[in-house]
């Protein structure tokens, strides 16, 4: 399931949106699907999805676009700038967080019915 960057924009200023992305990946976990989540810019977005389980992330904060030939070295760099971000957001106090937009994707499986 991808949570677009339209919902995840907003997981750390509106409460509402914070409860439905909390939801969403409760009910994704639940159902045995894997969580990414789009479009995470700011290192408060990252700290609020990290307190909603196992989810993949991508979005500026954590690389930008390159060449194919980069993207290994990119990975790196982008691996150590979120553990740097969530090492700084675990010291700053707990606050409530908001507002975003989900769509919710198959990873290609289809039950029978």
């Amino acid at each position: 399931m991808k949570l677009d960057r339209l919902l995840v924009a907003g997981v750390d200023t509106n409460p509402r949106s914070a409860a439905i992305v909390r939801s969403i990946v409760a009910l994704c976990h639940g159902l045995g699907l894997q969580v990414v989540a789009e479009g995470v810019e700011r290192t408060a977005q990252l700290e609020f999805l990290s307190h909603c389980g196992p989810i993949s992330a991508q979005g500026f904060l954590l690389g930008q676009p390159v060449e194919a030939n980069a993207a290994h070295a990119e990975a790196q760099a982008a691996s150590a700038r979120v553990r740097l971000a969530l090492e700084a957001a675990a010291q700053l106090p707990r606050r409530e967080l908001g507002e975003s937009l989900v769509f919710v994707g198959s990873s290609g499986r289809r039950r029978a019915t």
